[in-house]
């Protein structure tokens, strides 16, 4: 192994990775909250469109799994 990939190693296990695991039917649990359809949902939290809608899922979506305000 290089030492450049060494170095590259301990860069990576030092750094806290945290991945949140979200409920099976999300998208379809905020489509039904929103009042749209599941490619709405699953667009905008991508951030493949913009505007009122998706605005509207990203908030819910940020309040009802990552517990913001």
């Amino acid at each position: 192994m290089s030492n450049a990939t060494k170095v590259a190693k301990k860069e990576m296990e030092k750094k806290e990775i945290k991945i949140d695991v979200l409920p099976v039917g999300y998208v379809s649990e905020l489509a039904r909250l929103c009042g749209c359809s599941r490619a709405t949902v699953w667009n905008a939290l991508r951030g493949r469109v913009k505007g009122k809608k998706s605005d509207m899922v990203r908030k819910m979506y940020r309040t009802k799994y990552l517990n913001e305000k």
